[in-house]
């Protein structure tokens, strides 16, 4: 099975994926028997094969959103530690940007918020200093789950605006509406 196969799989998954707006907007899967058996195919596929690095990247981040999704954090955070050394040996400063934001949500999913809170600065930290600013949004939106759940409401609430403010400059309606949606769970916990 090549990356497009792999890829083309995906797509078909990350359809049955929704945001559970009774629990924090976290992202549930409505067919976790078919992600299930995606994994264990992928997952036996990356073991009989060599794998090219960009293979790799996208393996690992599928592995750590996917394998979150169902509940199975740990195993997502190890998949998503790997792309991160990925990351930070090749010097990928876009990607260590990416997979910090998604190592923090498979923590926050994990309930080791306070650790996810600081992955997600780190990112910040590491995308302000690099200037790889284009993934800001998402450490805003993720951050602000994080601090919604931990019933930080302002703190949320500020970082849902500021994701909000470079999401509506980047056009993306999807994106738009799901910030709006966070910041109305906001209102509604207050």
């Amino acid at each position: 099975m090549g990356l497009e196969q792999i890829k083309n799989e995906f797509n078909a998954i990350a359809k049955t994926i929704y945001f559970d707006k009774a629990h924090f907007l976290r992202e549930k899967a409505s067919d976790e028997k078919a992600v299930r058996i995606f994994l264990e195919k992928v997952e036996r596929l990356l073991q009989e094969n060599d794998r090219k690095l960009e293979e790799l990247y996208f393996v690992y981040g599928v592995f750590g959103n996917l394998y979150r999704v169902i509940g199975h954090s740990k195993k997502a955070i190890h998949y998503l530690q790997q792309a991160l050394c990925l990351a930070e040996r090749e010097n990928d400063d876009s990607r260590k940007v990416v997979f910090l934001i998604r190592l923090g949500e498979a923590l926050k999913y994990n309930e080791e918020h306070e650790k996810a809170l600081k992955t997600f600065d780190k990112a910040m930290d590491l995308s302000d200093t690099l200037q790889v600013r284009k993934y800001n949004d998402f450490i805003f939106q993720h951050k602000g789950k994080c601090l919604l759940e931990l019933g930080h409401l302002l703190e949320a609430e500020k970082c849902f605006l500021e994701a909000l403010h470079i999401r509506k400059e980047k056009g993306d309606p999807e994106l738009v509406a799901s910030t709006e949606l966070a910041i109305e769970l906001v209102k509604k916990s207050k």
